[in-house]
């Protein structure tokens, strides 16, 4: 996925687990960016955490795992500006550690079929465990680490190359300058509201 026919035609486009299949992730977020109308947004989510890299990303076609300031910096140089950033599957975090660790430990060829091969109980208390992380984040909580990362972001307006970016301690804080050049956010915007409709509570609007 590098290019898609489309010029701002969606109010919302998701990318869930894509970036790290492609070569030129870079590409493909611009190309996401170019789709998605001025005031819409972009979903996206992305395996987090080089040093938990095994034969199972290798077997499931991955070309990363994403740093979170990796992540934020190629969307902005898609020209997305990032306002909402957190880690999820972090509960389940010590136990994906554990396995990749043993799995490098004792050299056994990766089974895929073991990867996945749970019990029903078992799935349903792991079912448990994300419902409690999804709770967290449409309640606004930013999680440090986790399995996952996912983002929220918006085209940004700038003149010269220049993108409005927004800082991740605050999702609703006004916009300031990248370095390239000058840039503005459009007006009216309620940003609370926004957030929102992506089932994130930020605490309420500008």
């Amino acid at each position: 996925m590098r290019e898609l026919p489309f010029d701002g035609e969606f109010d919302v486009v998701g990318a869930f687990d894509v970036p790290e299949h492609v070569s030129d992730d870079g590409r493909a977020l611009a190309a996401i960016r170019q789709a998605v109308r001025l005031g819409g947004g972009v979903i996206v989510t992305v395996p987090q955490h080089r040093w938990i890299w095994s034969e199972a990303d290798r077997f499931s076609g991955h070309h990363r795992r994403y740093r979170s300031r990796e992540l934020e910096h190629k969307l902005s140089e898609a020209g997305l500006c990032v306002r909402y950033m957190t880690s999820f599957v972090t509960l389940l975090l010590p136990l994906i550690a554990g396995s990749r660790a043993w799995q490098s430990i004792s050299r056994r060829p990766f089974d895929p079929a073991r990867e996945l091969g749970i019990s029903d109980s078992l799935d349903k208390r792991l079912e448990r465990v994300m419902n409690a992380e999804s709770r967290l984040i449409r309640c606004g909580v930013r999680l440090p680490a986790g399995g996952s990362l996912l983002a929220i972001a918006d085209p940004a307006i700038g003149m010269r190359g220049g993108f409005a970016r927004r800082s991740l301690a605050s999702p609703c804080r006004k916009p300031v300058l990248c370095p390239e050049g000058t840039a503005r956010w459009p007006a009216k915007v309620d940003e609370g509201r926004r957030m929102r409709a992506f089932g994130i509570n930020t605490g309420g609007s500008e």
